[in-house]
């Protein structure tokens, strides 16, 4: 590859206003979308804690005419409390879960409300035994490591909770919602939620395609005055492409790993970095589950996400080059 030929088009790269624009674009997604997560949590906390007070509203207008006693609306009440402060909500969390993993227990004491593990009063729930286990699993390791933790605390379901809830299906969405909704206002948490994200990929894929288009077929027309240098210095097709493949790769993950960089040095200037020892779901082969750290996950999804990029720039400038 021709050293000055490429030294020339990497100056012109950088010349590019759609250089900086990308780059620019991808740090202030990153940064707005981070903070939407703190937006939801609020919205999810207020509209929660409302329906708590309606609980507790109920239970004393039936606590009057001798329907129910004070006993019924203590958990309610121990619940609104918990989530004005996200350590204990943890704490009362994770007690109640030690007695939810098995449904005769699960309605023993006034600890916390049934509606935050989506039980009911009698101790049914529409999750599988699984979905419970794995929650408690993964809140122990995050209790042992003492790891900052999302909130609220939640139940961590996968891809198999749907087909293995056992209430009514009609109500998946609605109860997915509620007992499942995560909200990552963590750096290193928010940057694995785009990582298993399949929109964000795709998007961003979609992008580089749109890159390789523009940096690329334009100058490859009669017109364009790349078409004649190329021939005047006599410069092969071949230096062409790899040159653009090879600088437009790098490209496009610098400004990637830019904004990821950008995104973590703001959450460690505001104390909401998060930890890699985070414990992540993981299916084995055998169809059992264990929890890997979240370095370990990100690694290989950047990894994946690195040849992926590889590969749809290599078909990208293959269709262009056929034309």
């Amino acid at each position: 590859m021709n050293q000055i030929y490429f030294k020339f088009e990497m100056n012109k790269l950088w010349q590019r206003k759609t250089t900086w624009l990308f780059s620019l674009t991808l740090i202030l997604c990153l940064l707005i979308g981070f903070g939407g997560q703190f937006y939801l949590q609020r919205q999810f906390v207020t509209q929660y804690t409302a329906r708590l007070q309606q609980h507790i509203k109920r239970g004393r207008r039936q606590e009057k005419v001798g329907i129910t006693s004070r006993r019924f609306m203590n958990p309610f009440q121990t619940e609104k409390q918990a989530l004005k402060q996200p350590t204990r909500y943890f704490r009362d969390y994770y007690r109640f879960m030690q007695r939810a993993r098995t449904a005769a227990d699960s309605s023993k004491g006034d600890l916390f409300s049934p509606l935050m593990v989506g039980f009911d009063s009698s101790g049914s729930s529409g999750f599988d035994p699984m979905t419970i286990q794995a929650t408690y699993d993964q809140l122990t390791l995050i209790k042992q490591q003492h790891l900052p933790t999302m909130f609220p605390t939640r139940l961590l379901l996968n891809e198999n909770s749907r087909a293995s809830y056992q209430g009514d299906l009609t109500n998946w969405s609605a109860d997915a919602a509620l007992y499942g909704a995560h909200f990552y206002t963590y750096g290193w948490y928010f940057l694995w939620s785009l990582v298993t994200n399949n929109y964000v990929s795709f998007l961003l894929f979609v992008v580089l395609a749109l890159l390789a288009c523009a940096f690329v077929s334009r100058e490859l027309t009669k017109t364009h005055p790349t078409y004649h240098l190329l021939w005047t210095q006599g410069i092969k097709p071949g230096n062409f492409y790899r040159s653009k493949y090879v600088l437009l790769l790098a490209y496009f993950l610098l400004s990637c790993w830019l904004a990821v960089g950008v995104l973590l040095l703001v959450t460690l200037l505001t104390g909401h970095l998060g930890s890699l020892a985070y414990p992540v779901f993981h299916w084995q082969t055998d169809g059992s589950y264990d929890f890997r750290p979240l370095s370990s996950m990100l690694a290989a999804g950047g990894l994946v996400f690195i040849l992926a990029a590889a590969f749809v720039l290599a078909v990208s400038f293959f269709l262009l080059n056929s034309d």
